[in-house]
């Protein structure tokens, strides 16, 4: 038979029971104790008085005894008192102490066994002598046993034990049910209901208390808990739509469009189907350079509210992408019903273009998938949606596209050359191209590091791979090699006493990264290179982007002795509001302003001016001819660097050829324009 559970020898229910069950017993013993204590002193005088009485009456015949000298007489009246049950001796002493007569029993004193016996020997004594004084002079001293009196007196104690424990037994036993009826079992309810809660829904269910314990300390408990209930319920639901949604818009994101399309594909009926079609915003990047991400931000709630207006009733809206969204439409006999769902769609938002916020408002292009016949996995029915709103921008007129095989081609050779990124960091392809920078006199000053890929025994420039990179965040770990390779430059051309400073350039990931600043720090003091040695170059569209932590990771390398340099000064974003909120040290005059001189200087010659105002060095680069040099050098420029000097190099043909005393390149030299240090 089993055990209920609130009787197991590990329960708080046993446990209490045989904690007050002892405690009661305890209770009762002392009690006991005490009782005894109090009818022993009782029961003691009221011998002793018996004991007087007897002696008084047999004091008359004493008296005549000792005063006739009789000692027949003394021997039968001790021998009368002597047949008292209990008496064990009785004598007769004179004035001087001398017995007179003297009478003992002859049976022996009884020895009781057992401890109530013991106990009562003990508290009453097993022999006591009662004097009595005599009229005519001596006394009558009479021993006295206890014997007669035991079996009564440990028929008293026993049944006062009994009694006594017996109502502790109760009591405890009464307090005990009291205990777990009215604490212990709800207790034990409270636990129940704890195992039952629901981690995932901890606020669904709550606890409860009996009315009785309402407002006690186990009611405010039990409150208490309940509202940590209900603030972990409203922490993981916060968490989940973390998880699950997008911030912005309030949308289900990626996440929570696949596990829909779980949903769709586990329940999609024979003969039916369901579109997956991506609405991807145009121009999205371009729109971030125009208008400014507050303003991007509010296209795409605009966009994400003009979905829920339009989609049919039923049908699924989430946000996949930072320009994408996802519309699932479930219950289509055909592809075709699929097609009319994206038109209609694209109508709706084309009709809404005619607003007269249109301006602010982004067209879109809608790829199609369609459950079952592209497939049935999520994932791969997202993906196939997105690759197919290429093809549809290239759809003026109709602007929705269905998915064919052919669109993942790009996809695949993005993804391939992602693969081979991967590769390369691991493998050490990668390689820095060094092209030297000279002052007015055709001093080498520095170079700037230049990223190039060894691939099949081909050289790659960066234009081929490092959007890719940034798309895929591999820009982070190739500019950690950087960084590394250009402190291991700049040691080695200090150990010849060399003081170049080299540049290289930083993408706005690497700039958004938390351990960017502490890494080149470390690289600078792992090489032993003095932060002045190094310079950052960053472009107009990082500055103008303005994401994240940028400005604050440039001060806080220009703070460490880093410079910070401005490539491509004038090629679109430029504006003093940068100048002014970002440390700048350096401007670079882009090549495509450099090619126009000396037949268009306007803007070379507006940057260098801003430049000499500001007290900024300008930097001009991608110079090929003899005039643009000229030009560059009487209008003021600090440093001049492109193919007209030198191309770039690997470092070890830059050592051989820059690590001298003199540092003034022999080409410059050769145009006749650098004559002993001076402009000629």
């Amino acid at each position: 038979m089993r055990r209920k559970r609130g009787f197991r020898r590990d329960s708080m229910t046993f446990h209490q029971a045989r904690l007050i069950l002892v405690a009661a017993l305890s209770v009762g013993f002392i009690a006991f104790l005490v009782q005894g204590a109090m009818l022993a002193a009782t029961t003691r005088d009221l011998l002793h008085e018996r004991e007087r009485q007897i002696l008084a009456l047999a004091e008359a015949a004493a008296v005549a005894a000792l005063a006739e000298r009789d000692t027949a007489l003394a021997g039968r009246v001790l021998t009368d008192v002597l047949r008292v049950d209990g008496v064990a001796a009785v004598r007769i002493e004179d004035a001087d102490g001398v017995v007179f007569a003297a009478v003992h029993a002859v049976r022996p004193v009884p020895q009781e066994p057992g401890w109530l016996s013991r106990a009562v020997v003990f508290v009453f004594g097993t022999r006591q002598a009662i004097v009595h004084p005599l009229d005519g002079g001596g006394r009558l001293v009479a021993e006295f046993l206890l014997d007669h009196d035991l079996a009564l007196y440990r028929h008293v104690l026993g049944a006062s034990l009994v009694a006594t424990l017996m109502a502790a037994l109760l009591v405890g036993g009464v307090l005990a049910v009291l205990f777990h009826r009215f604490l212990t079992r709800p207790i034990l309810a409270i636990s129940r209901q704890v195992a039952a809660v629901d981690a995932e829904d901890p606020h669904s269910r709550l606890l409860t208390v009996p009315d009785w314990h309402r407002d006690s300390e186990l009611g405010r408990a039990v409150q208490r808990i309940n509202a940590m209930l209900i603030q972990l319920g409203a922490a993981q639901n916060a968490l989940r739509r973390m998880t699950t949604r997008d911030s912005s818009t309030n949308l289900p994101n990626r996440t929570l469009t696949v596990e829909h399309l779980v949903g769709v594909a586990a329940r999609v009926a024979p003969g039916r189907g369901a579109a997956v079609m991506a609405v991807l915003m145009d121009r999205f990047d371009e729109f971030k350079d125009l208008v400014g991400h507050d303003q991007v931000d509010e296209m795409v709630l605009d966009l994400a509210a003009r979905l829920l207006e339009h989609v049919d009733p039923g049908a699924f809206v989430g946000r996949i992408g930072v320009d994408c969204f996802a519309v699932v439409v479930e219950g289509l006999t055909s592809a075709d019903e699929a097609t009319d769902h994206a038109k209609h769609l694209i109508d709706a938002l084309m009709h809404d273009a005619g607003h007269p916020e249109a301006a602010v408002r982004s067209s879109v292009a809608v790829g199609i998938a369609y459950l079952p016949d592209d497939g049935d996995d999520p994932a791969e029915l997202l993906r196939k949606a997105v690759a197919a709103t290429a093809s549809a921008k290239r759809r003026p007129q109709a602007r929705w596209n269905f998915f064919e095989d052919g669109l993942s081609e790009v996809a695949h050779r993005r993804l391939q050359l992602e693969t081979q990124l991967h590769q390369a960091i691991d493998g050490g392809a990668f390689e820095l191209y060094f092209q030297p920078q000279f002052n007015a006199l055709g001093v080498v000053t520095g170079a700037e590091a230049l990223l190039r890929w060894r691939r099949d025994g081909r050289i790659v420039l960066p234009g081929a791979f490092i959007q890719v990179a940034e798309d895929s965040g591999l820009v982070v770990p190739i500019g950690e090699w950087v960084v590394e390779e250009t402190c291991r430059a700049a040691a080695a051309l200090a150990e010849v006493g060399r003081d170049l400073r080299i540049a290289f350039n930083v993408s706005p990931q690497q700039l958004e990264d938390a351990g960017f600043v502490g890494r080149v720090a470390e690289a600078l003091a792992r090489h032993r290179v003095p932060p002045r040695r190094v310079e950052v170059e960053i472009t107009e569209y990082t500055l103008a982007m303005e994401r994240g932590l940028v400005r604050e990771r440039l001060r806080q390398l220009r703070a460490m002795g880093v410079r910070i340099a401005l490539d491509d000064f004038g090629t679109g974003y430029s504006s003093l509001a940068y100048l002014r909120r970002f440390p700048v040290d350096v401007l670079k005059i882009d090549r495509g302003f450099v090619t126009d001189i000396p037949d268009d200087v306007a803007v070379p010659s507006t940057i260098l001016t801003l430049a000499d105002k500001l007290g900024i060095a300008c930097v001009a680069e991608g110079i090929e001819t003899v005039p643009q040099r000229d030009w560059l050098i009487a209008n003021g420029c600090d440093c001049f660097q492109g193919y007209l000097f030198a191309r770039p190099m690997p470092f070890a043909a830059f050592f051989e050829r820059y690590a001298s005393p003199s540092g003034v390149d022999s080409g410059f030299r050769r145009e006749g324009h650098i004559v002993d240090g001076k402009i000629v």
